[in-house]
């Protein structure tokens, strides 16, 4: 069975930033005709050894948790044509999903835990999914509906990031929106200290470079999704705070997991980061291409 084909895979803890994540995989698979699987990892007794915070019943793996079972029947509801099945193990969180998502197209994980240190939990969860999948992880903020909102897809011409625009293209002709190409250039400082601003002509220069890259992906994008209406942006900003910008209208933001550093002012890494951490919408990362 090819990638495409494997189930899209999501983890659950009943908290409510899990069950905006459950209701999203679930909409995605249906829209791919994939089945979905919900998955909750049992972490034994980590709430109850935990000082300060109240005990919260862990169930065993011996018996499913009761909003797992919530989960799959409000799922099946509202989309009666998915297949859904319900696995539990035991383990840590993030171990168990990055092992799913060997095995799967698409993992997807809540923003927020069920408490406090549920939230720093799911958030560390979150962190090492986004960076480690073997396969696109998504990371689900908000619920607001966004549905006539663009794909939104940040783009530095390295292979990584031409790995997130096809994602994200495949995901806005799937969705039947407008694709929304964000390409963000810094200059870098030479003098490493205080406020720089490059000289107008060179500032003028990296403009031209920048927008020259994003027609050439433009066009190489367009001859695969013909049909696919795409927009471009080029300015000169960080590219994170970019980023966070288009996902303030975005249904979804796509990165790669790695880009080019050197031209973008900082780790691409430290990019996802801030999305994965701060973005008004559900963020997808797609891992870099093998080979």
């Amino acid at each position: 069975m090819t990638r495409s084909r494997l189930p899209i895979i999501v983890g659950t803890d009943g908290s409510p930033g899990a069950t905006a994540a459950v209701d999203w995989a679930a909409h995605e698979a249906a829209l791919r005709r994939l089945p979905l699987v919900v998955l909750t990892v049992i972490e034994p007794n980590w709430v109850a050894v935990t000082p300060g915070v109240p005990a919260v019943p862990t169930p065993t793996v011996g018996g499913r948790p009761g909003y797992v079972d919530d989960a799959v029947t409000r799922v099946t509801r509202a989309w009666p044509e998915l297949v859904v099945t319900a696995q539990h193990v035991a383990g840590h969180p993030a171990s168990a999903m990055l092992t799913a998502s060997g095995e799967a197209s698409m993992v997807v994980v809540g923003a927020r835990g069920r408490s406090r240190v549920a939230e720093v939990l799911l958030g560390s969860v979150s962190r090492h999914v986004s960076a480690q999948a073997h396969c696109p992880a998504v990371v689900v903020h908000g619920t607001a509906d966004r549905s006539t909102g663009p794909i939104a897809v940040g783009v530095d011409g390295s292979k990584a990031s031409y790995a997130a625009l096809r994602a994200a293209a495949d995901e806005a002709s799937c969705r039947g929106s407008r694709l929304l190409m964000v390409h963000a250039w810094q200059d870098l400082n030479p003098t490493g200290y205080g406020i720089y601003l490059p000289p107008p002509d060179l500032a003028r220069e990296l403009q031209a470079g920048a927008e020259q890259l994003a027609a050439q992906m433009v066009d190489e994008i367009g001859a695969d999704y013909p049909d696919l209406e795409v927009d471009m942006r080029v300015i000169q900003a960080h590219p994170a705070s970019a980023l966070l910008q288009a996902a303030q209208t975005a249904q979804l933001v796509v990165v790669g997991a790695h880009g080019r550093g050197h031209f973008l002012g900082m780790r691409q890494g430290s990019v996802t980061a801030a999305l994965v951490h701060g973005a008004a919408c559900p963020v997808m990362v797609v891992p870099p291409p093998t080979g």
